[in-house]
């Protein structure tokens, strides 16, 4: 696979887990900042900034044998962007039952950007079993909870940024623009290959959604 292009003026923000029966799952999204570079020491004060509004806003969701492991991040503007983590982990407070690893709770990101296929979303490990209300459904009061308590976490963020940064978004990143199909010469089976693009596409998220349905990790345990 090649490298993917840098993304101007971008921060990867990766927030790893580890969930019951000793099995991990990681969030991550992506910041936009107009000023100045982070320096690997602006990003290990920013990661533990995150960390802290982790604990602040979304702890209350988490059950508490979920733990919110040492923040990272990167600055994807070039090849050689600063990168960094941070160094405090904070645990879940939510009481209650809670549900097998991997069922999350799903925050839609809304852009402004119309196209066909999958949308910008997070997985979030939060939810216990007090808080369904028929079978795969959240209730409406916990769906709202999500909602208030993952706007205040990004504006936390967004309000973090380092001495400099300029105007902090939080914006989606998209890497890849259709598709091509290619046959293998040998079993002569098709597979539709993403087309990388030249220069990644940022959109900014405009507000945010929380679904109703409860969604599943699946693949994106240890990824």
């Amino acid at each position: 696979m090649p490298a993917l292009p840098p993304a101007p003026g971008i921060v990867k923000v990766t927030i790893p887990y580890t969930l019951l029966s000793s099995s991990s799952a990681l969030n991550r999204f992506y910041i936009h900042y107009t000023g100045t570079p982070p320096t690997s020491g602006n990003l290990a004060t920013f990661c533990d900034a995150v960390s802290a509004a982790w604990n602040t806003d979304l702890a209350p969701l988490c059950y508490s044998l979920i733990t919110q492991q040492v923040v990272a991040a990167e600055d994807l503007s070039t090849a050689t962007g600063a990168v960094a983590v941070g160094t405090t982990t904070h645990t879940g407070t939510r009481s209650g039952h809670p549900f097998a690893s991997g069922t999350a709770t799903i925050v839609e990101f809304k852009i402004a950007r119309r196209y066909r296929g999958g949308k910008p979303k997070i997985f979030l490990p939060a939810g216990v079993s007090e808080d369904m209300v028929a079978s795969g459904v959240w209730g409406g009061t916990y769906v709202s909870s999500v909602a208030t308590d993952w706007a205040a976490f990004i504006a936390a963020v967004i309000g973090a940024g380092w001495a400099g940064a300029g105007t902090v978004t939080h914006a989606n990143v998209s890497y890849y623009n259709g598709f091509t199909s290619v046959q293998n010469p040998i079993t002569h089976r098709w597979k539709n290959v993403p087309t990388l693009r030249g220069t990644p596409l940022v959109d900014t998220v405009t507000s945010y959604g929380v679904e109703a349905g409860m969604g599943s990790q699946r693949r994106r345990n240890n990824v």
